[in-house]
């Protein structure tokens, strides 16, 4: 049996956040990683930086033979790079909003999947890992487009896994939680500084929103994907792996002692507002007020007599 070869992997949107930590654990495992994004690193980075925009087909075409010159195959693929696309609901939803937003989380890593097959098949195989969100599983997580679209992506990663198997290409998602970092302030718009601050800000409330009394980390998802493109994963293909501190796993109600069932909230709600349809009254004559309607037709029926 031939020695699998060096690892090579390339990560989309490594320069920040979730995608940074991913290139730094595979560095560290002993990959050559290229991080591919349109912004440079902060603060140095990790991996050999190519800029690019994968959301178009003429750049993500020329990345494709700079790779290919510099390493010749890649054995992973992480297509991580995204972002929050358009907050409109759907009823304010514009065709370009939608579908700025379908190109980036959806068609891009379809682009990239397709165009380094050739080279994941080179290296005889390999991984490719899709990191898609908890928001693609249910609705109220994130906004509409942004929802859509990771479902999308989990979707596509499930007709991947089944099609690529035959050329010992594995295909998996991740869904992360409530990871801060300085995407939720660069989505408002906001400076480098202020966006760090903000996910700070966000880190130190996280712990409520999931049983996981701790927020999410980058290094979290990057452990994950280090986990999934490895050979110790070599027979998974095709899932969806969660990782969100239980944030999906039920309602606050189950983990979290102030909280409240809305089922049992509910049936309690009715209960009082039954009591206080069956209480007593005084009326004019000073008899005791009938409890109900059906008391009120016997007591009726008895004076007919």
């Amino acid at each position: 049996m031939s020695a699998e070869p060096p690892g090579v992997s390339v990560v989309t949107g490594g320069s920040s956040g979730i995608g940074a930590a991913i290139c730094d654990r595979l560095l560290l495992r002993g990959d050559r990683v290229f991080n591919i994004d349109i912004l440079p690193p902060d603060q140095g980075g990790a991996g050999e930086y190519i800029p690019c925009d994968i959301t178009d087909d003429g750049a993500a075409a020329e990345l494709i033979s700079v790779i290919g010159e510099r390493a010749g195959y890649i054995t992973t693929l992480v297509n991580n790079a995204g972002g929050a696309g358009s907050l409109a609901s759907l009823s304010d939803m514009t065709t370009s909003g939608w579908s700025d937003t379908m190109e980036l989380l959806v068609c891009a890593p379809r682009r990239l999947m397709t165009l380094m097959l050739p080279m994941l098949k080179r290296a005889g195989g390999g991984s490719i890992v899709n990191i898609a969100s908890v928001c693609g599983l249910q609705p109220g997580w994130g906004g509409a487009a942004y929802s859509v679209a990771k479902a999308a992506l989990i979707h596509l990663t499930s007709v991947g896994a089944a099609e690529l198997a035959a050329d010992n290409i594995r295909v998996n998602a991740i869904s992360p939680g409530f990871i801060p970092t300085p995407l939720f302030g660069r989505t408002r718009g906001q400076a480098r500084q202020d966006s760090l601050v903000l996910q700070d800000a966000i880190a130190a409330q996280a712990h409520a929103a999931q049983p996981v009394s701790r927020s999410g980390q980058p290094d979290d998802i990057a452990g994950a994907v280090a986990y999934l493109s490895d050979s110790e994963a070599a027979f998974i293909t095709g899932i969806n792996l969660i990782v969100d501190g239980g944030l999906s796993l039920a309602p606050a109600h189950m983990w979290d002692p102030h909280s409240q069932s809305p089922v049992l909230r509910a049936i309690a709600a009715a209960g009082e507002t039954l009591a206080e349809s069956r209480m007593p009254t005084k009326p004019a004559d000073g008899k005791p007020a009938v409890l109900d309607r059906s008391l009120q037709q016997s007591a009726k029926e008895k004076n007919a007599r």
